[in-house]
């Protein structure tokens, strides 16, 4: 803070009259509060702007890691939808087989139905035989 005489010694260099030092007085601690607040305004600011530039490069380096997680879930995702139409297909191969074994056993159960009836049909005539045999006293074969 400058003394009073060195306040002075400004009003005389600036020629203002003698009775106008007192306004001068005021005018220039005024214009100092003015100057250290601006200063500190001034520091303020370029604390903000260091803290923004900071909070940015924080940003930047969380971005970048966001980033490389995007591609490693989009590699993996890859990974998996591949495996999945893998998977899509070998189902479908196995459904076309278990169609083909469910034809086939189908068909074989019709065969072995015929064979029964044809088994049964096979038993009836036998026992008709037996049975005309007996009645004939006769049994030209060896019956089971």
């Amino acid at each position: 803070m400058a003394s009073k005489s060195q306040m002075l010694r400004q009003a005389k260099s600036l020629e203002l009259p003698e009775n106008e030092n007192l306004g001068l007085s005021s005018y220039v601690l005024g214009r100092r509060q003015h100057q250290q607040s601006t200063e500190r305004l001034q520091k303020e600011k370029e604390d903000l702007e260091e803290e923004r530039w900071e909070e940015k490069k924080m940003l930047e380096k969380k971005i970048k890691r966001l980033e490389g997680q995007v591609d490693r879930y989009k590699q993996d995702l890859n990974e998996v939808q591949s495996k999945n139409d893998d998977l899509i297909a070998e189902n479908r191969k196995l459904d076309r087989e278990l169609r083909y074994a469910n034809d086939r056993v189908s068909e074989l159960q019709m065969e072995m139905d015929k064979v029964k009836a044809h088994v049964t049909s096979l038993e009836a005539t036998n026992r008709t035989l037996k049975t005309l045999a007996k009645k004939a006293g006769t049994m030209p074969w060896s019956v089971m």
